[in-house]
């Protein structure tokens, strides 16, 4: 006889995206790219955004291309790789070339606000 149990469900890959979307470019060039965009997303929405997480494996790749402040809140194996949960502080970087940082009064290195 025939089953008519329904088929196995389906597995998402490793990274990959929900809605529908092409998964992302693995590639260093495409996480920096995907990196910068973030970047660009949340300065020009900074205030309406709060509690931004992201998960990387290479923070410092992530600090440098999306041009913004994060804290390293966790850090933990994923699988056989460390990663780091990552929080925007809601600032950009210190010598930020944009002119966002004094646009927004942020804090400068010695977390004082900027006059």
């Amino acid at each position: 006889g025939t089953s008519l149990s329904s088929p196995p469900p389906r597995k998402q890959p490793r990274g990959g995206t929900s809605g529908g979307h092409a998964p992302p470019d693995p590639s260093p060039e495409g996480a920096a790219e995907a990196y910068a965009q973030l970047g660009r997303m949340l300065r020009q929405q900074k205030a309406d955004w709060r509690g931004v997480f992201c998960v990387a494996a290479s923070p410092d790749d992530l600090r440098q291309h999306t041009a913004l402040e994060w804290t390293s809140e966790l850090r933990f194996l994923n699988g056989s790789r460390w990663v780091d949960l990552l929080q925007w502080t809601g600032q950009t970087r210190p010598g930020e070339k944009r002119g966002d940082a004094a646009a927004t009064g942020s804090s400068d290195r010695g977390g004082r606000r900027r006059r």
